[in-house]
Protein backbone atom coordinates (compact mmCIF):
# COMPACT_ATOMS: atom_id res chain seq x y z
CA UNK A 1 0.00 0.00 0.00
CA UNK A 2 3.05 2.26 0.66
CA UNK A 3 4.25 2.28 -2.90
CA UNK A 4 0.86 2.45 -4.20
CA UNK A 5 -0.09 5.84 -2.24
CA UNK A 6 3.47 6.87 -3.43
CA UNK A 7 2.85 6.30 -6.92
CA UNK A 8 0.03 8.13 -7.07
CA UNK A 9 0.68 11.04 -5.20
CA UNK A 10 3.81 11.32 -7.84
CA UNK A 11 1.14 10.73 -10.72
CA UNK A 12 -0.87 13.45 -9.12
CA UNK A 13 2.45 15.70 -9.25
CA UNK A 14 2.47 14.93 -12.73
CA UNK A 15 -0.97 15.67 -13.75
CA UNK A 16 -0.73 18.99 -11.45
CA UNK A 17 2.41 20.00 -13.53
CA UNK A 18 0.87 19.02 -16.70
CA UNK A 19 -2.06 21.01 -16.28
CA UNK A 20 0.49 23.87 -15.12
CA UNK A 21 2.43 23.52 -18.09
CA UNK A 22 -0.20 23.65 -20.73
CA UNK A 23 -1.88 26.81 -18.87
CA UNK A 24 1.30 28.66 -19.51
CA UNK A 25 1.58 27.37 -22.82
CA UNK A 26 -2.15 28.69 -23.11
CA UNK A 27 -1.31 31.64 -22.04
CA UNK A 28 1.89 31.74 -24.07
CA UNK A 29 -0.11 30.90 -27.63
CA UNK A 30 -3.15 33.30 -26.22
CA UNK A 31 -0.21 36.43 -26.51
CA UNK A 32 1.33 35.38 -29.53
CA UNK A 33 -1.77 35.06 -31.65
CA UNK A 34 -2.77 38.75 -30.12
CA UNK A 35 -0.28 40.53 -31.00
CA UNK A 36 0.58 38.98 -34.26
CA UNK A 37 -3.51 39.77 -34.55
CA UNK A 38 -2.45 43.42 -33.96
CA UNK A 39 0.58 43.23 -36.11
CA UNK A 40 -1.81 42.11 -39.13
CA UNK A 41 -4.52 45.02 -38.53
CA UNK A 42 -1.53 47.22 -38.33
CA UNK A 43 0.01 46.19 -41.58
CA UNK A 44 -3.83 46.22 -43.15
CA UNK A 45 -4.17 49.33 -41.49
CA UNK A 46 -0.96 50.95 -43.24
CA UNK A 47 -1.23 48.70 -46.64
CA UNK A 48 -4.74 50.57 -47.17
CA UNK A 49 -4.17 54.05 -46.66
CA UNK A 50 -1.27 53.20 -49.00
CA UNK A 51 -3.67 51.70 -51.73
CA UNK A 52 -6.20 55.48 -50.78
CA UNK A 53 -3.13 57.88 -51.40
CA UNK A 54 -1.75 55.61 -54.67
CA UNK A 55 -5.60 55.62 -56.14
CA UNK A 56 -5.71 59.61 -54.57
CA UNK A 57 -2.54 60.22 -56.99
CA UNK A 58 -3.40 58.18 -59.67
CA UNK A 59 -6.88 59.66 -60.30
CA UNK A 60 -4.94 63.35 -59.95
CA UNK A 61 -2.42 62.47 -62.58
CA UNK A 62 -4.96 61.06 -64.87
CA UNK A 63 -7.45 64.17 -64.28
CA UNK A 64 -4.06 66.17 -65.38
CA UNK A 65 -3.36 63.95 -68.18
CA UNK A 66 -6.91 64.26 -69.47
CA UNK A 67 -6.94 67.92 -69.24
CA UNK A 68 -3.71 68.32 -71.20
CA UNK A 69 -4.65 66.21 -73.82
CA UNK A 70 -8.11 68.62 -74.20
CA UNK A 71 -5.62 71.54 -74.36
CA UNK A 72 -3.36 69.65 -76.95
CA UNK A 73 -7.01 68.75 -78.83
CA UNK A 74 -7.79 72.28 -78.57
CA UNK A 75 -5.14 73.79 -79.68
CA UNK A 76 -4.83 71.80 -82.67
CA UNK A 77 -8.03 72.66 -83.65
CA UNK A 78 -7.51 76.02 -83.14
CA UNK A 79 -4.48 75.72 -85.79
CA UNK A 80 -6.46 73.89 -88.18
CA UNK A 81 -8.81 76.59 -87.94
CA UNK A 82 -6.25 79.03 -88.87
CA UNK A 83 -4.95 77.01 -91.78
CA UNK A 84 -8.30 76.63 -93.01
CA UNK A 85 -9.11 80.39 -92.87
CA UNK A 86 -5.95 80.66 -94.75
CA UNK A 87 -7.27 78.31 -97.68
CA UNK A 88 -10.86 79.66 -98.15
CA UNK A 89 -8.41 83.17 -98.32
CA UNK A 90 -6.33 81.65 -101.13
CA UNK A 91 -9.50 79.87 -102.86
CA UNK A 92 -11.46 83.09 -102.96
CA UNK A 93 -8.72 84.84 -104.62
CA UNK A 94 -8.38 81.99 -107.20
CA UNK A 95 -12.45 82.00 -107.77
CA UNK A 96 -12.24 86.01 -108.51
CA UNK A 97 -9.19 85.82 -110.83
CA UNK A 98 -11.04 82.73 -112.87
CA UNK A 99 -14.17 84.53 -113.34
CA UNK A 100 -12.38 87.81 -114.32
CA UNK A 101 -10.58 85.66 -116.56
CA UNK A 102 -13.77 84.44 -117.96
CA UNK A 103 -15.06 87.80 -118.42
CA UNK A 104 -11.86 88.64 -120.36
CA UNK A 105 -12.43 85.95 -122.66
CA UNK A 106 -16.37 87.08 -122.99
CA UNK A 107 -15.44 90.21 -124.24
CA UNK A 108 -12.77 89.12 -126.65
CA UNK A 109 -15.13 86.88 -128.97
CA UNK A 110 -15.79 88.62 -132.19
CA UNK A 111 -18.62 89.71 -133.37
CA UNK A 112 -19.77 89.59 -137.22
CA UNK A 113 -22.08 92.80 -136.62
CA UNK A 114 -18.54 94.92 -135.86
CA UNK A 115 -17.35 96.44 -139.04
CA UNK A 116 -13.03 95.84 -138.17
CA UNK A 117 -14.02 91.98 -136.42
CA UNK A 118 -14.03 89.97 -138.99
CA UNK A 119 -10.01 91.17 -139.58
CA UNK A 120 -7.34 88.94 -137.80
CA UNK A 121 -4.17 89.91 -139.50
CA UNK A 122 -2.70 93.27 -139.50
CA UNK A 123 -2.41 93.55 -143.30
CA UNK A 124 -5.96 92.66 -143.76
CA UNK A 125 -6.63 95.18 -141.30
CA UNK A 126 -5.29 98.38 -142.12
CA UNK A 127 -6.34 98.07 -146.10
CA UNK A 128 -9.86 99.03 -144.48
CA UNK A 129 -9.40 102.59 -144.07
CA UNK A 130 -11.72 102.94 -140.90
CA UNK A 131 -10.15 100.45 -139.00
CA UNK A 132 -7.05 100.10 -136.83
CA UNK A 133 -4.82 97.78 -135.27
CA UNK A 134 -4.14 97.32 -131.42
CA UNK A 135 -0.64 95.53 -131.74
CA UNK A 136 -1.04 94.31 -127.54
CA UNK A 137 -4.05 93.49 -127.89
CA UNK A 138 -3.94 91.55 -131.84
CA UNK A 139 -7.24 92.98 -132.48
CA UNK A 140 -8.97 95.13 -135.09
CA UNK A 141 -11.18 97.88 -133.82
CA UNK A 142 -12.63 100.75 -135.61
CA UNK A 143 -10.89 104.08 -135.76
CA UNK A 144 -8.71 106.35 -137.69
CA UNK A 145 -5.58 108.55 -138.21
CA UNK A 146 -6.02 110.16 -134.45
CA UNK A 147 -6.42 106.48 -132.76
CA UNK A 148 -9.72 103.60 -131.89
CA UNK A 149 -13.05 105.28 -131.38
CA UNK A 150 -14.74 102.47 -128.58
CA UNK A 151 -11.53 101.21 -127.51
CA UNK A 152 -8.49 102.17 -125.94
CA UNK A 153 -5.00 101.19 -127.20
CA UNK A 154 -1.48 101.33 -125.78
CA UNK A 155 -0.08 100.54 -129.11
CA UNK A 156 -2.48 101.58 -131.83
CA UNK A 157 -1.10 101.48 -136.03
CA UNK A 158 -2.90 103.07 -138.09
CA UNK A 159 -2.36 102.33 -142.75
CA UNK A 160 0.94 100.49 -141.66
CA UNK A 161 1.68 97.64 -139.73
CA UNK A 162 4.66 98.46 -137.25
CA UNK A 163 7.88 96.25 -138.41
CA UNK A 164 8.01 92.80 -139.85
CA UNK A 165 5.16 91.05 -138.23
CA UNK A 166 6.68 91.03 -134.35
CA UNK A 167 3.42 90.63 -133.32
CA UNK A 168 3.11 86.68 -134.41
CA UNK A 169 5.88 86.51 -131.57
CA UNK A 170 4.16 84.29 -128.53
CA UNK A 171 6.69 83.98 -126.45
CA UNK A 172 9.78 86.59 -124.71
CA UNK A 173 12.02 84.70 -125.85
CA UNK A 174 11.18 84.26 -129.44
CA UNK A 175 10.72 88.22 -129.68
CA UNK A 176 13.66 88.78 -128.19
CA UNK A 177 15.81 86.84 -130.04
CA UNK A 178 15.12 88.98 -132.87
CA UNK A 179 17.04 92.45 -132.62
CA UNK A 180 14.24 94.01 -133.99
CA UNK A 181 11.81 93.19 -131.97
CA UNK A 182 11.29 94.07 -127.98
CA UNK A 183 8.54 92.37 -125.36
CA UNK A 184 6.47 94.43 -123.11
CA UNK A 185 4.81 93.88 -119.92
CA UNK A 186 1.93 96.37 -118.89
CA UNK A 187 0.70 95.46 -115.23
CA UNK A 188 -1.69 98.36 -115.35
CA UNK A 189 -3.85 96.86 -117.92
CA UNK A 190 -2.68 93.53 -117.75
CA UNK A 191 -1.39 92.96 -121.60
CA UNK A 192 1.55 91.93 -123.02
CA UNK A 193 3.12 91.38 -126.51
CA UNK A 194 5.76 91.70 -128.96
CA UNK A 195 6.49 94.88 -130.75
CA UNK A 196 8.90 96.32 -133.13
CA UNK A 197 10.63 99.06 -131.32
CA UNK A 198 14.25 100.38 -130.48
CA UNK A 199 15.71 99.60 -127.43
CA UNK A 200 15.26 103.07 -125.16
CA UNK A 201 11.12 102.53 -125.92
CA UNK A 202 9.28 104.89 -123.84
CA UNK A 203 5.78 104.26 -124.80
CA UNK A 204 6.03 100.28 -122.53
CA UNK A 205 7.10 101.06 -119.15
CA UNK A 206 10.63 100.95 -118.01
CA UNK A 207 10.67 97.54 -115.75
CA UNK A 208 8.38 96.23 -118.73
CA UNK A 209 10.67 96.64 -121.40
CA UNK A 210 12.82 93.67 -122.33
CA UNK A 211 15.22 94.43 -125.43
CA UNK A 212 18.27 92.50 -126.75
CA UNK A 213 20.41 95.69 -126.98
CA UNK A 214 19.48 96.95 -123.68
CA UNK A 215 20.15 96.54 -119.72
CA UNK A 216 17.05 94.10 -119.77
CA UNK A 217 17.77 91.77 -122.10
CA UNK A 218 16.73 88.32 -120.28
CA UNK A 219 12.99 87.32 -120.04
CA UNK A 220 11.46 87.56 -116.48
CA UNK A 221 11.03 84.11 -114.77
CA UNK A 222 7.17 85.42 -113.96
CA UNK A 223 5.44 87.31 -117.41
CA UNK A 224 2.71 88.25 -116.20
CA UNK A 225 1.17 89.26 -112.54
CA UNK A 226 -2.09 86.81 -111.35
CA UNK A 227 -5.12 89.24 -111.47
CA UNK A 228 -6.90 88.95 -108.32
CA UNK A 229 -9.70 91.15 -107.87
CA UNK A 230 -11.66 90.92 -104.76
CA UNK A 231 -15.90 91.73 -105.31
CA UNK A 232 -18.46 92.73 -102.77
CA UNK A 233 -21.41 90.49 -102.76
CA UNK A 234 -23.30 92.61 -105.32
CA UNK A 235 -20.35 93.80 -107.62
CA UNK A 236 -20.53 90.92 -110.00
CA UNK A 237 -23.91 91.07 -110.96
CA UNK A 238 -23.38 95.17 -111.58
CA UNK A 239 -22.13 96.41 -114.59
CA UNK A 240 -20.82 99.77 -114.41
CA UNK A 241 -21.50 101.91 -117.34
CA UNK A 242 -17.47 102.93 -118.04
CA UNK A 243 -16.77 99.33 -118.88
CA UNK A 244 -15.78 99.75 -122.45
CA UNK A 245 -16.54 95.88 -123.34
CA UNK A 246 -20.23 96.56 -122.19
CA UNK A 247 -20.57 99.76 -124.58
CA UNK A 248 -19.42 97.79 -127.10
CA UNK A 249 -21.87 94.98 -126.55
CA UNK A 250 -24.80 97.82 -126.78
CA UNK A 251 -23.77 99.65 -129.52
CA UNK A 252 -23.09 96.15 -131.55
CA UNK A 253 -26.67 95.01 -130.31
CA UNK A 254 -27.92 98.58 -131.98
CA UNK A 255 -26.08 97.96 -135.42
CA UNK A 256 -27.30 94.66 -135.60
CA UNK A 257 -30.63 95.99 -135.59
CA UNK A 258 -30.09 98.61 -137.58
CA UNK A 259 -28.62 95.94 -140.38
CA UNK A 260 -31.56 94.00 -139.97
CA UNK A 261 -33.74 96.77 -140.64
CA UNK A 262 -31.83 98.10 -143.47
CA UNK A 263 -31.14 94.15 -145.04
CA UNK A 264 -27.37 94.68 -144.90
CA UNK A 265 -24.65 91.87 -144.11
CA UNK A 266 -25.66 89.25 -145.84
CA UNK A 267 -22.79 88.28 -148.64
CA UNK A 268 -19.94 90.15 -145.99
CA UNK A 269 -20.92 87.95 -142.81
CA UNK A 270 -21.43 84.90 -144.43
CA UNK A 271 -17.59 85.09 -145.68
CA UNK A 272 -15.97 85.50 -142.60
CA UNK A 273 -18.43 82.93 -140.95
CA UNK A 274 -15.51 80.26 -141.05
CA UNK A 275 -12.76 82.29 -139.01
CA UNK A 276 -15.30 83.56 -136.91
CA UNK A 277 -16.31 79.99 -136.07
CA UNK A 278 -12.90 79.16 -135.26
CA UNK A 279 -12.55 81.88 -132.97
CA UNK A 280 -15.17 81.63 -131.37
CA UNK A 281 -14.84 77.61 -130.76
CA UNK A 282 -11.59 78.73 -129.09
CA UNK A 283 -12.62 81.29 -126.96
CA UNK A 284 -15.33 78.97 -125.81
CA UNK A 285 -13.53 75.82 -124.89
CA UNK A 286 -11.29 77.91 -123.02
CA UNK A 287 -14.24 79.67 -120.89
CA UNK A 288 -15.65 75.77 -120.32
CA UNK A 289 -12.32 74.80 -119.17
CA UNK A 290 -12.75 77.73 -116.40
CA UNK A 291 -16.16 77.27 -115.95
CA UNK A 292 -15.34 73.54 -114.92
CA UNK A 293 -12.33 75.00 -112.58
CA UNK A 294 -14.86 77.44 -110.68
CA UNK A 295 -17.13 74.51 -110.04
CA UNK A 296 -14.51 72.22 -108.84
CA UNK A 297 -13.21 75.69 -106.61
CA UNK A 298 -16.79 76.78 -105.47
CA UNK A 299 -16.86 72.70 -103.87
CA UNK A 300 -13.72 73.07 -102.31
CA UNK A 301 -14.61 76.37 -100.86
CA UNK A 302 -18.16 74.47 -99.62
CA UNK A 303 -15.89 71.94 -97.72
CA UNK A 304 -13.77 74.11 -96.26
CA UNK A 305 -16.58 76.09 -95.17
CA UNK A 306 -18.56 73.51 -93.65
CA UNK A 307 -15.04 72.55 -91.71
CA UNK A 308 -14.32 76.10 -90.67
CA UNK A 309 -18.14 75.73 -88.76
CA UNK A 310 -17.39 72.36 -87.24
CA UNK A 311 -14.42 73.11 -85.70
CA UNK A 312 -15.78 76.49 -84.39
CA UNK A 313 -18.63 74.72 -82.96
CA UNK A 314 -16.50 72.36 -81.11
CA UNK A 315 -14.15 75.54 -79.91
CA UNK A 316 -17.46 76.91 -78.98
CA UNK A 317 -18.61 73.88 -77.08
CA UNK A 318 -15.29 73.45 -75.29
CA UNK A 319 -15.04 77.05 -74.30
CA UNK A 320 -18.42 76.71 -72.45
CA UNK A 321 -17.70 73.17 -70.92
CA UNK A 322 -20.15 71.05 -72.62
CA UNK A 323 -17.48 68.77 -74.24
CA UNK A 324 -18.07 65.41 -72.41
CA UNK A 325 -16.53 62.13 -73.14
CA UNK A 326 -16.46 60.14 -76.23
CA UNK A 327 -19.48 57.80 -75.35
CA UNK A 328 -21.24 61.90 -74.44
CA UNK A 329 -19.95 62.64 -78.11
CA UNK A 330 -21.12 60.44 -79.85
CA UNK A 331 -24.43 60.43 -78.61
CA UNK A 332 -24.55 64.44 -78.97
CA UNK A 333 -23.59 62.81 -83.05
CA UNK A 334 -26.06 61.01 -83.44
CA UNK A 335 -29.10 63.24 -82.44
CA UNK A 336 -28.49 66.12 -84.61
CA UNK A 337 -29.11 62.89 -87.19
CA UNK A 338 -32.33 61.53 -85.84
CA UNK A 339 -34.06 64.73 -84.85
CA UNK A 340 -33.37 65.94 -88.81
CA UNK A 341 -35.24 62.31 -89.79
CA UNK A 342 -38.06 63.18 -86.98
CA UNK A 343 -38.59 66.58 -88.53
CA UNK A 344 -38.65 65.24 -92.25
CA UNK A 345 -41.62 62.81 -91.19
CA UNK A 346 -43.53 64.90 -88.71
CA UNK A 347 -44.59 68.61 -88.55
CA UNK A 348 -43.51 71.51 -87.59
CA UNK A 349 -45.01 71.85 -84.15
CA UNK A 350 -44.37 68.40 -83.00
CA UNK A 351 -40.48 68.85 -84.16
CA UNK A 352 -40.73 72.47 -81.84
CA UNK A 353 -41.95 69.84 -79.12
CA UNK A 354 -39.43 67.04 -79.69
CA UNK A 355 -36.93 70.27 -79.31
CA UNK A 356 -38.06 71.42 -76.37
CA UNK A 357 -37.89 68.03 -74.64
CA UNK A 358 -34.33 67.16 -76.33
CA UNK A 359 -33.27 70.23 -75.03
CA UNK A 360 -34.68 69.45 -71.79
CA UNK A 361 -33.08 66.41 -71.87
CA UNK A 362 -29.47 68.22 -72.17
CA UNK A 363 -29.79 70.48 -69.63
CA UNK A 364 -30.84 67.34 -67.14
CA UNK A 365 -27.34 65.57 -68.57
CA UNK A 366 -25.68 68.55 -67.77
CA UNK A 367 -26.97 69.11 -64.41
CA UNK A 368 -26.18 65.56 -63.72
CA UNK A 369 -22.52 65.54 -64.41
CA UNK A 370 -22.36 68.77 -63.00
CA UNK A 371 -23.74 66.50 -59.66
CA UNK A 372 -21.35 63.89 -60.39
CA UNK A 373 -18.48 66.18 -60.46
CA UNK A 374 -19.33 68.04 -57.29
CA UNK A 375 -19.92 64.73 -55.47
CA UNK A 376 -16.46 63.79 -56.66
CA UNK A 377 -14.79 66.67 -55.90
CA UNK A 378 -16.38 66.43 -52.19
CA UNK A 379 -15.39 62.55 -51.86
CA UNK A 380 -12.17 63.46 -52.85
CA UNK A 381 -11.96 66.83 -49.79
CA UNK A 382 -13.70 64.23 -47.32
CA UNK A 383 -10.85 61.56 -48.51
CA UNK A 384 -7.80 64.29 -47.96
CA UNK A 385 -9.06 65.57 -44.23
CA UNK A 386 -9.46 62.29 -43.70
CA UNK A 387 -5.84 61.58 -44.20
CA UNK A 388 -4.93 64.80 -42.24
CA UNK A 389 -6.86 63.94 -39.15
CA UNK A 390 -5.32 60.31 -39.42
CA UNK A 391 -1.51 62.50 -39.82
CA UNK A 392 -2.30 64.95 -37.11
CA UNK A 393 -3.49 61.95 -34.69
CA UNK A 394 -0.15 59.79 -35.18
CA UNK A 395 2.02 62.93 -35.10
CA UNK A 396 0.36 63.32 -31.33
CA UNK A 397 0.45 59.74 -30.50
CA UNK A 398 4.61 59.78 -31.09
CA UNK A 399 4.68 63.02 -29.06
CA UNK A 400 2.86 61.53 -26.29
CA UNK A 401 5.31 58.65 -26.58
CA UNK A 402 8.21 60.81 -26.75
CA UNK A 403 7.11 62.63 -23.37
CA UNK A 404 6.15 59.52 -21.52
CA UNK A 405 10.06 57.98 -22.66
CA UNK A 406 11.31 61.67 -21.63
CA UNK A 407 9.57 61.39 -18.09
CA UNK A 408 10.55 58.06 -16.90
CA UNK A 409 14.37 58.80 -18.02
CA UNK A 410 14.05 62.08 -15.79
CA UNK A 411 12.92 59.80 -13.34
CA UNK A 412 15.26 57.00 -13.54
CA UNK A 413 18.36 60.01 -13.69
CA UNK A 414 16.53 61.54 -10.58
CA UNK A 415 16.74 57.89 -8.28
CA UNK A 416 20.32 57.44 -9.60
CA UNK A 417 21.30 60.65 -7.97
CA UNK A 418 19.88 60.21 -5.02
CA UNK A 419 21.10 56.54 -4.63
CA UNK A 420 24.61 57.98 -5.31
CA UNK A 421 23.70 61.35 -2.73
CA UNK A 422 22.34 58.24 -0.10
CA UNK A 423 25.87 56.77 -0.66
CA UNK A 424 27.71 59.82 -0.49
CA UNK A 425 26.26 60.76 2.97
CA UNK A 426 26.73 56.97 4.15
CA UNK A 427 30.54 57.31 3.39
CA UNK A 428 31.07 60.83 4.79
CA UNK A 429 28.99 59.66 7.78
CA UNK A 430 31.52 56.63 8.16
CA UNK A 431 34.69 58.86 7.54
CA UNK A 432 32.99 61.28 9.96
CA UNK A 433 32.83 58.35 12.90
CA UNK A 434 36.36 57.25 12.62
CA UNK A 435 37.08 60.81 12.97
CA UNK A 436 35.57 60.77 15.79
CA UNK A 437 36.76 58.01 17.20
CA UNK A 438 40.61 59.11 16.26
CA UNK A 439 40.22 62.09 18.18
CA UNK A 440 39.01 60.28 21.56
CA UNK A 441 42.06 57.98 21.25
CA UNK A 442 44.43 61.11 20.99
CA UNK A 443 42.86 62.73 23.74
CA UNK A 444 43.18 59.61 26.29
CA UNK A 445 46.85 59.62 24.95
CA UNK A 446 47.36 62.76 25.55
CA UNK A 447 45.81 62.43 29.43
CA UNK A 448 48.09 59.44 29.61
CA UNK A 449 50.98 60.49 28.68
CA UNK A 450 50.62 63.91 31.28
CA UNK A 451 49.82 61.63 34.53
CA UNK A 452 53.27 59.69 33.11
CA UNK A 453 54.79 63.06 33.14
CA UNK A 454 53.31 63.63 36.65
CA UNK A 455 55.10 60.28 38.54
CA UNK A 456 58.46 61.42 37.98
CA UNK A 457 62.09 60.59 36.21
CA UNK A 458 62.06 57.39 38.19
CA UNK A 459 59.23 55.87 36.74
CA UNK A 460 60.23 56.89 32.94
CA UNK A 461 61.73 54.06 32.13
CA UNK A 462 59.05 51.87 33.42
CA UNK A 463 56.58 54.11 31.64
CA UNK A 464 58.43 53.84 28.61
CA UNK A 465 58.47 50.46 29.23
CA UNK A 466 54.72 50.44 29.40
CA UNK A 467 54.55 52.81 26.43
CA UNK A 468 56.15 50.41 23.93
CA UNK A 469 53.62 48.11 25.35
CA UNK A 470 50.45 50.04 25.01
CA UNK A 471 52.07 50.74 21.64
CA UNK A 472 52.90 46.86 20.54
CA UNK A 473 48.81 45.91 21.91
CA UNK A 474 47.17 48.95 19.91
CA UNK A 475 49.48 47.99 16.94
CA UNK A 476 48.19 44.10 17.36
CA UNK A 477 44.18 45.49 17.69
CA UNK A 478 45.43 47.68 14.44
CA UNK A 479 46.51 44.84 12.60
CA UNK A 480 43.42 42.45 13.36
CA UNK A 481 40.95 45.53 12.09
CA UNK A 482 43.30 45.68 9.18
CA UNK A 483 43.41 42.27 8.37
CA UNK A 484 39.73 41.95 9.21
CA UNK A 485 38.81 45.27 6.62
CA UNK A 486 41.50 45.18 3.96
CA UNK A 487 43.26 41.32 3.79
CA UNK A 488 44.56 42.38 0.02
CA UNK A 489 46.79 45.34 1.27
CA UNK A 490 49.08 43.92 3.11
CA UNK A 491 51.57 43.71 0.97
CA UNK A 492 51.09 47.35 -0.32
CA UNK A 493 52.17 49.07 2.74
CA UNK A 494 55.04 51.79 2.62
CA UNK A 495 55.52 53.85 5.52
CA UNK A 496 57.27 56.52 3.64
CA UNK A 497 54.49 57.43 0.90
CA UNK A 498 51.67 56.71 3.32
CA UNK A 499 53.44 59.19 6.23
CA UNK A 500 53.60 62.36 3.47
CA UNK A 501 50.38 61.52 2.29
CA UNK A 502 48.75 61.75 5.32
CA UNK A 503 50.57 64.60 6.31
CA UNK A 504 49.39 66.69 3.87
CA UNK A 505 45.86 65.58 4.30
CA UNK A 506 46.38 66.75 8.03
CA UNK A 507 47.77 70.49 7.18
CA UNK A 508 44.53 70.56 5.19
CA UNK A 509 41.99 69.42 7.24
CA UNK A 510 43.68 71.77 9.59
CA UNK A 511 44.82 69.09 12.30
CA UNK A 512 46.36 70.76 15.90
CA UNK A 513 49.04 67.36 16.31
CA UNK A 514 51.43 67.90 13.47
CA UNK A 515 54.32 68.23 15.65
CA UNK A 516 53.91 65.16 17.97
CA UNK A 517 56.75 62.18 18.07
CA UNK A 518 57.93 59.98 16.02
CA UNK A 519 56.11 56.59 17.27
CA UNK A 520 53.09 58.90 17.78
CA UNK A 521 53.06 59.08 13.71
CA UNK A 522 53.44 55.43 13.30
CA UNK A 523 50.74 54.89 15.47
CA UNK A 524 48.25 57.72 13.76
CA UNK A 525 49.58 56.07 10.22
CA UNK A 526 48.12 52.72 11.08
CA UNK A 527 44.96 54.14 12.08
CA UNK A 528 44.79 56.47 9.30
CA UNK A 529 45.43 53.49 6.81
CA UNK A 530 42.46 52.02 8.76
CA UNK A 531 40.20 54.85 7.62
CA UNK A 532 41.40 55.67 4.18
CA UNK A 533 42.57 52.66 1.90
CA UNK A 534 45.73 52.32 -0.53
CA UNK A 535 43.18 51.97 -3.34
CA UNK A 536 42.18 55.41 -2.52
CA UNK A 537 45.27 57.01 -4.37
CA UNK A 538 45.01 54.37 -7.37
CA UNK A 539 41.41 54.95 -8.37
CA UNK A 540 42.40 56.94 -11.94
CA UNK A 541 43.54 53.10 -12.71
CA UNK A 542 39.93 51.20 -12.09
CA UNK A 543 37.51 50.68 -14.32
CA UNK A 544 33.61 52.08 -13.79
CA UNK A 545 32.74 48.60 -12.65
CA UNK A 546 35.21 49.08 -9.48
CA UNK A 547 34.42 52.80 -9.12
CA UNK A 548 30.80 51.43 -8.46
CA UNK A 549 32.01 48.47 -6.60
CA UNK A 550 33.64 50.73 -4.37
CA UNK A 551 30.89 53.48 -3.83
CA UNK A 552 29.08 50.67 -2.76
CA UNK A 553 31.51 49.37 0.25
CA UNK A 554 32.63 46.46 -1.70
CA UNK A 555 35.92 46.14 -1.39
CA UNK A 556 36.85 42.53 -3.27
CA UNK A 557 38.11 44.16 -6.06
CA UNK A 558 41.42 45.77 -3.99
CA UNK A 559 42.43 41.42 -3.84
CA UNK A 560 43.53 41.74 -7.22
CA UNK A 561 46.60 43.12 -5.72
CA UNK A 562 48.20 45.21 -8.15
CA UNK A 563 51.35 47.18 -7.33
CA UNK A 564 51.47 50.50 -8.97
CA UNK A 565 54.27 52.79 -9.24
CA UNK A 566 54.26 56.77 -9.27
CA UNK A 567 55.91 56.98 -12.77
CA UNK A 568 53.48 54.63 -13.89
CA UNK A 569 50.12 56.69 -12.85
CA UNK A 570 48.02 57.44 -15.64
CA UNK A 571 45.21 59.83 -14.89
CA UNK A 572 43.20 60.06 -18.27
CA UNK A 573 40.32 61.36 -17.00
CA UNK A 574 40.91 62.80 -13.30
CA UNK A 575 42.50 65.89 -12.93
CA UNK A 576 45.03 65.97 -9.88
CA UNK A 577 44.89 68.39 -7.51
CA UNK A 578 47.73 68.71 -4.72
CA UNK A 579 49.26 65.44 -5.51
CA UNK A 580 46.30 63.50 -4.73
CA UNK A 581 42.67 62.79 -5.41
CA UNK A 582 39.91 63.89 -2.87
CA UNK A 583 36.37 62.76 -4.89
CA UNK A 584 34.34 63.68 -1.39
CA UNK A 585 35.70 67.12 -1.90
CA UNK A 586 36.53 66.49 1.82
CA UNK A 587 39.46 69.26 2.38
Amino acid sequence: MGLGDELSKEVDRIKVSLKLQNKALAKELRGATEERAENISELSSDIKTILDKMAYVTDTKMTRINDRVQEHIYQTEAISLIIIMDQLDKKVQELAGVKQQIKQLKAKIPRLSDKCSKYFTCYDCLQDESCGWCSMEDKCVEGDEKGPQKISCNFYSYKQCNGRQCHKYNTCATCIADPSCGWCIDDNRFMSGCLQQPYDYQGCPRNGWFHLESRQNTCPQQLRKVYEEEFDENSYWSKPLDDSAYVDEEESNEQDKNNALNGRGGVEESESNTEYNKKQQQVANQIKQLEALVKEIEKEIESLQKRYQETVDWLDKFNKGEEGEGDQQEQQEEEPQQEQQEENQQTQDEAEKKKEEKKKKKEEKKQNNEENKKKKEEEKKKKAEEEKKKKEEEKKKQEEQKKKKKQEEEEKKKKKKEEEEEKRKKLQEDLENKKQEDEQNEEARDSNEQEQQEDGDGDGDNNENNDTQNDDQNQEGSQDTDNQNNEAQKKNKKSSKSADSNNKAKDKQGSKNQDSDKGDQGDDEKEEKREIPDSYFREPQLQNKKWEDFYSGNFNFIAQEQEVDDDEMQFDSIDVVDEFYDPFHLN
